[in-house]
């Protein structure tokens, strides 16, 4: 079954904020639009707030520069119908490192 994905808009001006490649930006979105609508029971984790929720953490590789990581979690809630994620927050850091 696949889930119907609702990004909020102050979620989306978010991520237009992080001033992401056009590749990382493009691959954000597809994680949370396809990625997880497809598996969200495999890809969640719970959130550690008191508010409850839901937690969608991923990874990416600066295609840019192979040396740099992107790390992303997003805050998700379940629909009241069960069948609509709600990302709800978002945060990102970008980490440096050498081999």
């Amino acid at each position: 079954m696949s889930y119907r994905v609702v990004v909020r808009p102050p979620v989306l001006r978010l991520i237009g904020g992080w001033g992401l490649s056009t590749e990382l930006f493009v691959e954000v979105h597809l994680r949370l639009r396809e990625t997880l609508a497809a598996r969200p029971s495999h890809l969640l984790v719970p959130s550690r707030d008191v508010s409850g929720g839901m937690i969608y953490p991923f990874s990416l590789v600066d295609p840019h520069n192979r040396l740099a990581e992107h790390t992303f979690e997003f805050g998700v809630l379940y629909g009241m119908d069960e069948q609509t994620l709600y990302v709800v927050s978002g945060s990102h850091h970008r980490q440096s490192g050498f081999l």
